[in-house]
This record gives C-alpha cells, sequence and structure tokens, in this order.
C-alpha cells in the first residue's frame, strides 16, 4: 500500500469506531469526517441535521449542528467537544443511513 491510503485505512477506522478515540484528537477526527461526507453523502448529513451545507466549510457545518444541538456554552461559543462526539456517535449508530467509506478497486 502507497502512504496515502493508509492513512486514508486509518481515518476510516477511526471513523467507524475501530481506534481508540482516547488515542485520537476526536476534534479533528470529526472534522474529516464531517469533510467526507460532505464528499460522499451531502444529503443525508443535511437531512440529519436539518442545515444548509452548501458553500461552507467543515468547521461552518460542525458549527450548524452544534447551535441545532445545543452545544453552545456562554456567549454563544461552540462546544465542539460536545457536538463531535455527537456527530461521531451518530455516524457509528448509523443515524446517518448506511454509507460505505471505501469502494473497491477494480
Amino acid at each position: 500500500m502507497r502512504p496515502r491510503e493508509d492513512a486514508e485505512t486509518f481515518s476510516n477506522l477511526a471513523f467507524i469506531g475501530t481506534i481508540n478515540d482516547d488515542v485520537l484528537d476526536v476534534g479533528s477526527l470529526t472534522f474529516n469526517l464531517v469533510e467526507k461526507l460532505v464528499e460522499i453523502v451531502p444529503e443525508e448529513l443535511c437531512a440529519r441535521y436539518k442545515i444548509d451545507i452548501k458553500d461552507k466549510t467543515p468547521l461552518e457545518i460542525l458549527e450548524d449542528i452544534a447551535a441545532k444541538r445545543g452545544c453552545l456554552l456562554k456567549n454563544g461559543i461552540v462546544d465542539y467537544t460536545r457536538v463531535s462526539n455527537i456527530v461521531l456517535g451518530e455516524f457509528r449508530k448509523g443515524k446517518l443511513g448506511k454509507i460505505t467509506l471505501e469502494y473497491p478497486v477494480c
């Protein structure tokens, strides 16, 4: 395998919870997951969180999800840890639908 494939495989394993979250930066992991979901299943992301993702960065999308799910601290500051745990947990439980992260190479 090439190094890029190894990194992608590692990320995919982390997304589904195979790699323990204690050894990862969950915020970065969630940011990367949202980035991937925007690429492969934008409709499911919009439908699950009832947000518009058009022309938004993964960070802006996480902030919108945080606002919808009440993950805000005083003065409207986003609780990134809490929103990250929600997004990862719901993805891992299949609440965004059946999503394939990898496809076979022909």
